[in-house]
C-alpha cells in the first residue's frame, strides 16, 4: 500500500482506543527537521501516542493527491492534535499553510524548525509572539534534537488533554465571500455538528471543491448535496457571489489572497532581520 493511498482510505490501527492520534504534517520545502526521525509511537506520562506522518505538502488548495490526503486524515482520520512543520527561514510561506490547517483544526501545534540556520542567516523569530498571534502552542526546534522533540510532544500533549485551550482566530475573507459564507454556515453546521468546522467546509462547498465534498460524503455515509435546503443555500451562496462578480477561478484566487495577507501580517509581528540578512 502506498502512502498516499493508506492515508485516503485512513487506515491507521490502534494497538488500544486509548490510544491518541497525532498528525504530523511537514512542508516538501523543509529540510531535514525535528520530525525526521521521530518515533512512531511513544508513550508520555502513562498515556500511548501514535504519531501518524502525513504526506508532504504545503497547500491545502492546489488538489493534489498529497494535499487532499493529508486534509482528507486531519479531517476525518480522528487525529487528536496536528503539528505543523515549518521552515524558520521561509517562516511566511509556510505560515499560509499553517493558517490552512488550522481552518480546519484548532488543536494544532506549531513547529518551527531549522531555527539556527535562520538566525545565520540573520532571521530571528518571535515565537512567544507567534503563539500569541495563532493562539496554539509554538515550539522553536533545530533538527535531530532529542530533548526539543520531547518538548514538541508535551505541548502537544496540552492540547490533545485540553489543558491548553486553543482560540485561533479566522481568517477574514473580502465582505462577498463573507456574506457567502453566512448564507451556508448555519445549514452545514445543522447538518455535521461539531464533525468538523461548520465554517470552513461551508467555504469548501461554494469554492466547487469536488474531491473534498466526495471525502465529506464517505465520512457521513450519505450524499449531502441532494439535501435540498443544502442545494438551495450553497447555490444561493454561489449566485451571491457570481452576482458580485466572484466565481470559478476569481472565487478560488480571492481566497488564496486572503489567507496570503493574513500570513504576511502575522510574520511581519513576528520576522526580524538585521541589516545584513541575506535570504
Amino acid at each position: 500500500m502506498n502512502e498516499i493511498t493508506q492515508f485516503t482510505n485512513l487506515d491507521i490501527q490502534k494497538n488500544d482506543q486509548s490510544d491518541k492520534i497525532i498528525a504530523l504534517v511537514v512542508s516538501p520545502n523543509v529540510g531535514e527537521n525535528i520530525a525526521s526521525n521521530a518515533p512512531e509511537r511513544f508513550t508520555n506520562e502513562n498515556q500511548n501516542y501514535r504519531l501518524v506522518n502525513l504526506p508532504s505538502t504545503d497547500s491545502f488548495m492546489m488538489h493534489s493527491a498529497e494535499g487532499n490526503a493529508a486534509r482528507d486524515f486531519i479531517c476525518f482520520g480522528g487525529a487528536d492534535a496536528v503539528i505543523v512543520v515549518c521552515d524558520a527561514v521561509w517562516l511566511e510561506r509556510d505560515m499560509n499553510f499553517a493558517l490552512q490547517t488550522l481552518e480546519i483544526t484548532p488543536h494544532m501545534v506549531v513547529c518551527v524548525s531549522a531555527i539556527e540556520k535562520a538566525r545565520k542567516k540573520h532571521i530571528q523569530i518571535d515565537c512567544d509572539q507567534l503563539a500569541k498571534c495563532l493562539s496554539v502552542p509554538v515550539v522553536a526546534t533545530n533538527a535531530r534534537s532529542g530533548k526539543e522533540f520531547l518538548l514538541l510532544m508535551e505541548k502537544t500533549a496540552t492540547v490533545i488533554k485540553k489543558e491548553l485551550q486553543t482560540y485561533p482566530p479566522a481568517i477574514r475573507y473580502i465582505r462577498p465571500i463573507e456574506k457567502a459564507i453566512s448564507i451556508l454556515e448555519p445549514t452545514v453546521r445543522a447538518r455535521i455538528g461539531n464533525k468538523l468546522n461548520s465554517r470552513w467546509t461551508a467555504l469548501k462547498l461554494i469554492d466547487y471543491d469536488t474531491a473534498f465534498t466526495a471525502a465529506l460524503n464517505q465520512y457521513l455515509n450519505c450524499d449531502m448535496l441532494p439535501d435540498t435546503e443544502m442545494s438551495q443555500k450553497i447555490f444561493e451562496a454561489q449566485k451571491y457571489l457570481a452576482d458580485c462578480g466572484i466565481f470559478g477561478d476569481a472565487l478560488h484566487d480571492n481566497i488564496a489572497s486572503c489567507i496570503v495577507l493574513m500570513a504576511e501580517g502575522i510574520c511581519n509581528d513576528c520576522v526580524f532581520f538585521s541589516k545584513t540578512a541575506r535570504i
